[in-house]
């Protein structure tokens, strides 16, 4: 049986289009429009003024340009200064966040190179594949954050795949970037959590270009002894998950990334599904509201969820109770609800004292109480997603509230027929038409 390094990569180098299947290809078109209007929205948060002036000082030339700005520098800079556009308002695709890493490293490097569209587009899927299968067959110990644990192999393999290198050569680059992964939950609700995307696509680029030029690591990483999985995983991880079905079918056809409709971590999702629900059946009043009890079968989103109290409007995005207040105050959670100015005038904050959290196996649902004692349950089976229209209309969204003025049906389109266009010029020539 081929080790699952040189399995994975091999798969990666072969990989045509066609393979796809047209799901998949909508599917990825999907996520990237999604990240697109999310990174142009994030463009204006002072985290990504940061980088990209870190970037800019750094005078790395290169032919790569950094999206809603006039900025060129190096594919690798572009990518990470992009990555962070696009993961800080935490609005992109949830689980480990796959558009965050694999779309700016194929962006930045397609523009670099001068790739066809057909090209880009595979490339983000093989680097799909790679991060989906890393994060079916490892169980991560301790507090590591999965974005750029699979993240960083996964842009790597995406990378990889544009510079045309050999399995042989991308089996170094993977070893390269393996040993740039990793990231820490303990950043959550700071500017930090948005570097560990940006860090991976980063490092994805800088270990691709590495192998190319002859650098070399152990061609095994992923299954060798002190490697990837060996220092990662824990003991339940599985060496045969990474390759099982490998070439039978596309993860991106099968589980493809699921697209938020709230901009706050996704453990959240299931409750503001469920308090969503429950206020479309009833009138509640928030201000008779004197109890909500959260019961589920374990602290939802252990590690992610981390705040009990919050300081920062960051934080509130990794605070549970933070955002059943604003679900049931204002009626709705948005990017509003994280603004500065919403979080100063602290009745959020107030409210965040009428909910208690319990762990009850079995009984996931949430209880109301109102003053006059009357009860209202909902269930938490599970969570709202955006699909088709809802996909476009949140793009759409997000370019408005940027106020960059950028042409939002130009670049749908061309999204949209990314397959068929020589290069990626075209749409980063939309996305800098500042």
């Amino acid at each position: 049986m081929t080790a699952p390094t040189q399995a994975l990569a091999e798969w990666v180098c072969e990989l045509d289009y066609d393979e796809l299947g047209e799901h998949g290809h909508v599917m990825i078109r999907r996520s990237v429009l999604d990240w697109t209007g999310c990174a142009v929205l994030g463009a204006r948060h002072p985290a990504a003024g940061i980088v990209a002036e870190f970037a800019r000082a750094e005078g790395a030339a290169g032919r790569a340009r950094v999206i809603a700005s006039t900025q060129v520098t190096s594919s690798a800079n572009a990518a990470w200064v992009q990555a962070v556009m696009g993961h800080v308002h935490d609005f992109d695709d949830s689980g480990a966040h796959p558009s965050s890493y694999l779309t700016p490293t194929v962006l930045a490097l397609g523009d670099e190179l001068g790739c066809p569209g057909r090209e880009v587009l595979t490339a983000w899927a093989a680097g799909f594949e790679v991060s989906s299968r890393l994060a079916s067959a490892l169980r991560l110990e301790r507090s590591w954050h999965t974005t750029p644990v699979y993240g960083t192999l996964g842009a790597c393999a995406a990378a990889g795949r544009l510079l045309g290198l050999t399995p042989d050569r991308l089996r170094f680059a993977l070893g390269i970037a393996a040993s740039s992964a990793g990231g820490l939950m303990g950043n959550f609700g700071t500017m930090t959590k948005a570097l560990h995307p940006a860090n991976a696509a980063r490092a994805a680029i800088v270990a691709a270009k590495l192998a190319a030029a002859g650098y070399t690591a152990s061609p095994d990483v992923l299954e060798t002894s002190y490697g990837y999985v060996d220092c990662f995983g824990s003991p339940d991880s599985s060496l045969a998950a990474l390759t099982a079905g490998l070439g039978d079918n596309v993860r991106i056809d099968m589980v493809p990334p699921a697209i938020k409709a709230w901009p706050t971590c996704s453990s959240n999702h299931a409750t503001l599904t469920a308090i969503e629900q429950l206020l479309a059946c009833h009138q509640i009043d928030s201000a008779e509201i004197v109890a909500v009890d959260h019961y589920g079968a374990k602290q939802p989103g252990t590690g992610s969820l981390r705040f009990r109290e919050v300081t920062d409007p960051l934080q509130a995005k990794f605070c549970l109770e933070y955002n059943i207040a604003a679900a049931f105050v204002d009626g709705r959670v948005t990017l509003d609800s994280f603004s500065s100015e919403r979080f100063a005038r602290g009745d959020l904050q107030n409210f965040m004292t009428r909910i208690r959290r319990h762990v009850v196996p079995g009984a996931e649902r949430l209880v109301i109480t109102l003053a006059d004692g009357t009860c209202r349950e909902t269930g938490l089976a599970g969570r709202r997603t955006l699909s088709g229209a809802e996909v476009r209309a949140k793009f759409d969204s997000n370019l408005v509230r940027s106020g960059f003025g950028l042409d939002g049906a130009a670049i749908a389109a061309e999204i949209d027929t990314l397959a068929s266009r020589p290069d990626v010029r075209g749409l980063l020539g939309l996305l800098t038409a500042l």
